[in-house]
């Protein structure tokens, strides 16, 4: 079928174009990837899946127990609501996300948004999206080091694919912290402590946090904690791996 046939709506037709003038290709085989996405359909099939996990935190639970919340979010709830991860933290996206996060790879972080994208009917079902999505803030100094902050990246392609509200300067990381990889699980829960600040008023019932990777979980419950108290009904979590 041509790309200029008219009877196709337009977003497709500008799509066909670019796809035919810049053809993206799959990061993991480097082969054409025959779609908007930069992932072929078979390395797609390939990817690690995160199969029955915690609707509220997103840990793995036994294959009889889909769909349900594990014992530890029940006794002691979080304050976001629920968690969406694409992957367990495992190769080969620990990889691309090490690349991604440390050594400027943000072709990696358009990927990770894409998908995120592609998995949001599935996640939400017949329920609506959140209003907007909020990426998880560096602080000021950390973000000079890095230059980037990579939940920001992989926000973009969802803003641009979902028309999605990106919220970038609502609040902010008033607080230097040391890097939560560096430190004991104990210990992360005091390191975030305080570190989040509002910085406008918030007209959002339901917001969706991104980040890259969730670990214990503590970052985003802080993050959520401060939403809900600057009066946000519903926090969610999209991530593109959980530690499992």
């Amino acid at each position: 079928m041509s790309i200029f046939n008219t009877k196709n709506n337009p977003v497709r037709i500008a799509k066909r174009i670019v796809n035919a003038l810049f053809p993206r290709h799959c990061v993991f085989c480097s082969l054409p990837s025959q779609r908007d996405y930069h992932v072929c359909h078979h390395c797609e099939t390939l990817l690690p899946e995160l199969k029955t996990a915690c609707k509220c935190c997103g840990l793995s639970l036994p294959s009889n127990q889909s769909g349900l919340i594990c014992g530890q979010c029940l006794k002691t709830p979080p304050h976001f609501d629920r968690t969406y991860a694409l992957f367990p933290y495992q190769l080969p996206l620990s990889h691309l996300i090490k690349q991604m996060k440390f050594h400027h790879t943000l072709l990696y972080a358009e990927l990770f948004g894409e998908l995120i994208c592609t998995q949001l009917n599935g996640w939400y079902d017949k329920e609506p999206l959140p209003q907007a999505i909020l990426p998880v803030p560096l602080h000021q100094q950390r973000l000079r080091q890095r230059g980037y902050n990579q939940a920001i990246e992989i926000a973009k392609p969802i803003k641009h694919h979902c028309k999605l509200p990106l919220l970038k300067t609502i609040c902010h990381r008033h607080r230097a912290t040391q890097a939560q990889s560096d430190l004991k699980m104990n210990q992360r829960k005091q390191n975030i402590a305080g570190a989040f600040q509002t910085l406008a008023p918030l007209h959002y019932q339901h917001l969706a946090i991104i980040d890259d990777v969730m670990t214990t979980g503590h970052t985003v419950n802080e993050l959520a904690r401060v939403l809900k108290s600057a009066g946000v009904a519903r926090v969610d979590v999209w991530c593109v791996a959980r530690i499992q």
